[in-house]
């Protein structure tokens, strides 16, 4: 993947998640454009960790070749102690150890031990990459602790180098922009719905992960810019209501 096609997909994340499109969306057009620029995605899923009972390890899929459900729920242990598919899965995985990223090269003899890997190796993938993506302050968005993503490839050869560090320098940007429209009800009706999103993406802009990679691609921003810098790039780059929220 180019520069020129890694801007764009940065831009578009980033309008997407201030006009509040809807996290299933936000991650389908996140992995058709990745296809369109040269990292051939086959199958992908996300799910934000956290504390709110109606969002929480809801997971959102897509795939490249077949229909299958958008938007699903984990499950949880049975009363017989038989491991829950969270349990199971990537995401659980880097949970539990505080790593970044896992991945799998099934075409190399890797096992395929998480949840839904099983069945991608059976599908004829051949590369499978997990990440989570940390917020530093849980506390100030209703409790969202992390973004989690995995994708599949049915590329022969698997997921590149090249690949590799695309998707570092472009996840960052998708969980931002996923992190906007997941605000819990309460904090919804405090906030108005214009300001929502512009709060949540100027919040969000404080992880350096995702400032290098706007700077990268040719946004001004730096990782110790302050508030007031922030909202003025924001308001160049992307335009918008900078309306101040209703109390």
């Amino acid at each position: 993947m180019d520069d020129h096609h890694a801007k764009n997909i940065t831009n578009w994340l980033m309008q997407s998640g201030l006009k509040g499109l809807p996290e299933e969306d936000l991650l389908a057009g996140f992995c058709e454009r990745c296809n369109a620029g040269g990292l051939q995605i086959d199958r992908a899923s996300a799910v934000m960790d956290t504390l709110h009972p109606v969002y929480e390890r809801r997971a959102y899929r897509w795939d490249r070749s077949r229909w299958m459900q958008r938007v699903f729920e984990f499950g949880f242990a049975n009363p017989g102690g038989i491991p829950s598919d969270w349990q199971r899965s990537a995401f659980h995985y880097l949970k539990r150890t505080g790593g970044t990223q896992v991945r799998r090269r099934l075409l190399n003899g890797d096992p395929a031990d998480f949840f839904l890997v099983d069945t991608m190796k059976r599908d004829g993938f051949t590369d499978f990459i997990a990440t989570a993506h940390r917020f530093d302050d849980p506390g100030a968005l209703g409790g969202i602790d992390c973004f989690f993503s995995q994708f599949g490839t049915r590329v022969p050869d698997g997921f590149s180098e090249a690949d590799e560090q695309a998707l570092r320098d472009l996840l960052p940007c998708l969980a931002l922009a996923v992190k906007c429209v997941v605000v819990p009800p309460p904090l919804q009706r405090s906030i108005s719905a214009r300001a929502r999103p512009t709060m949540c993406c100027m919040e969000g802009l404080r992880v350096a992960g995702a400032n290098a990679s706007l700077q990268r691609y040719g946004f001004p921003i730096s990782p110790t810019s302050p508030g007031s810098r922030t909202r003025s790039i924001l308001k160049r780059s992307f335009p918008c209501s900078m309306t101040t929220p209703t109390q």
